[in-house]
């Protein structure tokens, strides 16, 4: 498969971060979206898992985040199967990528996800075979006054994640995500 044929298939849209507003939000639910909604459409290229644990929450760009892993699969487009471990490390929140070859990206590539991941807010480690990025937790203070709601947390990203991927289309609830492709 190329990419072409790749984007297509996956229905991936054009979509770009509009908004580069850091937001307050709980880590583990963060990771849960992400463990969603990779796991749910990307079976077979990619799997997510979670490490128990997580209690903290970080500031991020949710747009940039979920670009970021447009980003990522889109160049990579299943040459390599992608395995993202999400945990939790001393004071950050951490996102290991790795496959068992080394990860089929250009420099030009890599500097690209590079500065997605930075605008994300992450801290991004690349490697031959591994792509480590970090996202320290947020100030208690922040916390207490910026903070939403976790259950608002994880649908505020999972639907970042589907209006970055699919141009715009909510991702309200599982139902309504898994008709959401079918609809025009």
């Amino acid at each position: 498969m190329d990419k072409n044929s790749f984007a297509n298939n996956y229905l991936l849209s054009d979509a770009v971060p509009v908004d580069p507003t850091l937001t307050v939000i709980s880590a583990e639910e963060l990771a849960l979206a992400i463990e969603e909604f990779i796991n749910e459409r990307f079976r077979g290229i990619a799997k997510v898992t979670i490490v128990p644990g997580i209690s903290q929450s970080v500031l991020v760009c949710t747009e940039y985040m979920a670009f970021f892993f447009k980003q990522l699969l889109a160049e990579i487009y299943g040459r390599v199967f992608l395995n993202i471990s999400i945990s939790s490390e001393e004071n950050r929140l951490s996102i290991f990528i790795s496959c068992e070859e080394d990860i089929p990206l250009t420099d030009v590539q890599t500097r690209s996800i590079i500065k997605t991941a930075r605008n994300a807010g992450l801290n991004i480690y690349p490697d031959r075979r591994l792509i480590k990025l970090t996202l320290s937790y947020a100030d208690a203070a922040l916390r207490r006054i910026y903070a939403i709601s976790p259950h608002d947390g994880r649908q505020i990203m999972l639907s970042k994640l589907c209006e970055i991927f699919y141009c715009g289309r909510v991702y309200s609830t599982v139902e309504t995500a898994n008709t959401a492709l079918t609809k025009p």
